[in-house]
């Protein structure tokens, strides 16, 4: 069981391979950069999570040379995206794109594409007249369906918008 915290991230096991129990538990820390309030993300075999200083998306997986769970910032090549601002939402949209969508509290939505046997992480920015307030994935057939809440300026007053977005 892996538990995540503002203060960390925690291994935790019943001993000898036994079930976790109130008189049998065993915490092993992996890490002391603790996890932001945005849900993480389970991507594959790596958990994806917004630090809690909210300046660093990680991906964290298991190192097996260290035998603990370790942290790679996977933004570190796109931290100007993150400067000033926090992701406060964020939906994976596995098929087709495998993109990450996350809502900044600016109303800006970053896209990251990660796929990780290739390497490759790369971050984009979208706008759009107004600001996106949420976004979420459903499962649609074979496809992840993209949906965002956005607030926009119509007929002289906001209004907010539940949008699905076209790939």
């Amino acid at each position: 069981l892996i538990v995540c915290t503002a203060a960390g991230i925690w291994l935790m096991a019943g001993s000898q391979g036994n079930a976790i129990t109130a008189t049998d538990v065993q915490a092993e820390p992996q890490t002391f950069n603790g996890v932001s309030e945005v849900e993480p993300l389970k991507i594959d075999t790596d958990i994806i999570y917004v630090s809690a200083t909210g300046g660093r998306v990680n991906a964290l997986a298991y190192a097996d040379q260290y035998k603990i769970y370790s942290p790679t910032d996977i933004s570190i090549l796109s931290s100007h995206l993150l400067e000033k601002h926090r992701i406060v939402r964020w939906a994976y949209a596995d098929e087709p794109s495998r993109l990450i969508w996350a809502v900044r509290n600016d109303g800006t939505i970053l896209l990251l594409t990660m796929i990780k046997d290739q390497e490759i992480y790369a971050w984009t920015r979208r706008v759009t007249k107004g600001v996106y307030l949420d976004v979420i994935t459903l499962d649609e057939g074979d496809t992840s369906a993209v949906y965002v809440m956005t607030r926009r300026f119509v007929c002289g007053r906001y209004t907010k918008f539940i949008e699905r977005v076209c790939s």
